[in-house]
């Protein structure tokens, strides 16, 4: 370790850093009516499964609380300055936001017991999109196609098994959410392919 480093103060801005974070936190947290930090109890995940009735409220909750704030914010905004174009390209931004937000809404996921299913639920519902998981597929053979139905991409994170794919469906591996997230716009599949090494992440 380099010793022209005062860690001391280093560990001073780190203290004070930690408790802010815990401040923002708590008034997040306040403001959605909500205990922080939240217990086991509390969290809208069972058996490591998110809960995505629980999860949307949330979302719900959290989206409308910032609108009204962004309302606000704009009110206190003198007429004279709302058509700068520094206000015009702020709410371009806030615009871009919103639609990077909704990035997967289209989407339905059927996540396959092998990939990293905690991760890929929290990245699904934090960009709009939904899921299924594969072991929670109905046993009635006409009830799953039902389900089936709906899913948009199948990820797996092995090779797609010979004459199994469904040309209705995109076949994908768990970079391909990370990846698009990452680039903030729907990738092309076909790198993404079950069993191919992708250097799109690369």
């Amino acid at each position: 370790m380099p010793f022209d480093i005062d860690y001391k103060v280093m560990g001073t801005f780190t203290e004070f850093y930690m408790g802010l974070l815990k401040f923002i936190n708590y008034k997040l947290y306040s403001d959605l009516g909500l205990t922080y930090p939240m217990g086991v109890a509390d969290l809208p995940i069972k058996e490591d499964i998110y809960q995505v009735d629980v999860v949307r409220e949330m979302q719900a909750n959290a989206r409308k609380l910032f609108e009204a704030g962004q309302q606000e914010d704009d009110n206190e905004i003198d007429a004279a300055f709302q058509d700068t174009p520094e206000m015009q390209q702020m709410k371009k931004r806030l615009e871009a936001a919103k639609s990077q937000r909704r990035l997967l809404n289209n989407s339905v996921f059927l996540l396959g017991r092998e990939t990293p299913l905690y991760i890929l639920q929290h990245l699904i519902l934090s960009f709009g999109g939904d899921f299924v998981l594969q072991d929670d597929l109905p046993e009635d053979d006409k009830e799953s196609k039902k389900i089936m139905k709906t899913i948009t991409h199948v990820c797996m994170d092995r090779p797609m098994p010979a004459g199994s794919s469904d040309k209705s469906k995109e076949y994908v591996q768990p970079q391909y959410i990370v990846d698009s997230i990452n680039n903030l716009f729907l990738l092309p599949t076909k790198p993404y392919l079950p069993g191919i090494v992708s250097s799109q992440s690369n």
